[in-house]
């Protein structure tokens, strides 16, 4: 117990009290000091992965996708509101944003590749599909850094010889096994244990919870305190029902689901929709891992989800939050 005591105190209670920025009032300038952090850490990112680009992509373990998980994907969110800030920033950020993706295409990190294919994804719609006269203006613009940075990317590809045959075979695995194959036998474990005793389905186990695994013991990587137990699993719903139980997963999807309807269908700016991208993505990046830990990648998920159900930022006009939040 004072072991427990102190991992919480030193920042897994935290994860949980993220849910709290939703009963604060959104804060253009507080929203500002957060890009500005994102965007720092952009720059950080590209420092030590350029000169370490060989040994990552030639190193499965050399732990390339927790850069991108901690210094890279925060910028997904600069990345979504592109037009609103100075060509230094869209420089660094688009190369932070490739680099990422190449590197866990050629790593077959399937979920990172998921998670940054549906942030591109939600670029091209927004920046193709908006009304707003601040993208109207960047459109041109947009388009044709798009066909340079795709023809740069296919370049280097077929100077490089760059190979992607295993990542290729990985998704024919999950496409014929399902994106979980590789952890059906833990899944397996979770839902027996589970079972053993019903009501943890809707309450958990707390922050500390474990369930039983014949992989799980003193040395298990997720830190398992006694032999036979586990204290996480990759998988971000099951995790969360492990922790928090469908009483807390249950509330989350529901104000997940109506906060992406609020800000990308009922908003009149570019931030509102792309907190709205983040919102949905995590949804899905849930299903893969996607698992809630003390990154940005998931405080500006609830930066997102509150922007989501603030009328007031859902209807300033682009102009107005690009003075406000612009990165120069």
């Amino acid at each position: 117990n004072y072991v427990n005591l102190k991992r919480v105190l030193s920042g897994q209670l935290l994860v949980f009290l993220f849910p709290l920025i939703l009963v604060i009032k959104p804060n253009l300038f507080v929203l500002k000091k957060t890009f500005v952090l994102t965007y720092k850490l952009s720059v950080l990112y590209l420092i030590i992965t350029v000169p370490l680009i060989v040994y990552f992509v030639s190193n499965p373990r050399s732990g390339a996708e927790g850069f991108v998980r901690n210094f890279a994907s925060g910028s997904t969110i600069i990345l979504l509101t592109i037009a609103y800030h100075s060509k230094r920033v869209k420089i660094v950020t688009v190369l932070t944003f490739v680099i990422s993706l190449l590197l866990m295409v050629l790593l077959a990190r399937r979920n990172m590749i998921l998670y940054l294919s549906l942030i591109l994804i939600f670029l091209l719609i927004i920046m193709y599909f908006s009304s707003s006269q601040q993208i109207k203006r960047n459109r041109v613009a947009f388009t044709f850094g798009l066909i340079f940075i795709l023809s740069l990317s296919i370049f280097l590809v077929y100077i490089l010889n760059l190979d992607f045959t295993y990542t290729i075979e990985r998704f024919k695995i999950t496409a014929e096994e399902g994106i979980n194959y590789s952890r059906v036998g833990v899944l397996e474990e979770f839902k027996t244990d589970f079972d053993s005793k019903p009501l943890d389905w809707w309450f958990g186990r707390g922050v500390n919870g474990t369930f039983y695994s014949i992989m799980g013991g003193g040395t298990d990587a997720f830190g398992a305190l006694q032999a036979g137990q586990r204290e996480g699993i990759e998988n971000g719903y099951y995790y969360l029902i492990l922790k928090g139980g469908l009483l807390y997963v249950i509330p989350f999807g529901l104000l997940s689901i109506i906060g992406f309807i609020k800000g990308f269908f009922n908003s009149r700016n570019m931030l509102s929709k792309a907190a709205a991208a983040i919102v949905l993505i995590n949804l899905v990046d849930l299903i893969g891992f996607g698992i809630p830990g003390l990154h940005l990648k998931y405080l500006i998920l609830w930066f997102s989800l509150a922007l989501c159900y603030s009328s007031k930022i859902r209807n300033y006009s682009d102009d107005l939050i690009k003075r406000f939040i612009a990165i120069k």
